[in-house]
């Protein structure tokens, strides 16, 4: 995906069904209302109870309205419910 703008989110979490339903829903609601967004992905990562959801951008633009949008501050405060620790980051692919 080269060329692209990615953001993440990792976070801490107890995951279960319910919750990781709540997030790809929020999620799905993200890819569906920004033309700019090229794809988002939640994962677990190799660290016990440690998710990442990744997000890439057409371009920069792009990047910055999500961080805007009430889709993002609806999954920060899912994220933050339940989570014990929430850490940001972005680069360019």
């Amino acid at each position: 995906m080269s060329g692209l703008m990615k953001s993440a989110m990792g976070f801490e979490v107890n995951m279960d069904d319910e919750f990781a339903d709540k997030i790809c829903n929020i999620l799905g609601l993200l890819e569906i209302g920004s033309s700019g967004v090229a794809g988002c992905e939640l994962r677990k990562v190799a660290e016990s109870n440690s998710w990442i959801i990744e997000f890439f951008w057409r371009d920069e633009q792009s990047m910055h309205a999500h961080f805007r949008s009430c889709q993002l501050q609806e999954l920060i405060k899912l994220l933050a419910s339940r989570s014990r620790k929430i850490v940001f980051e972005c680069d360019s692919e």
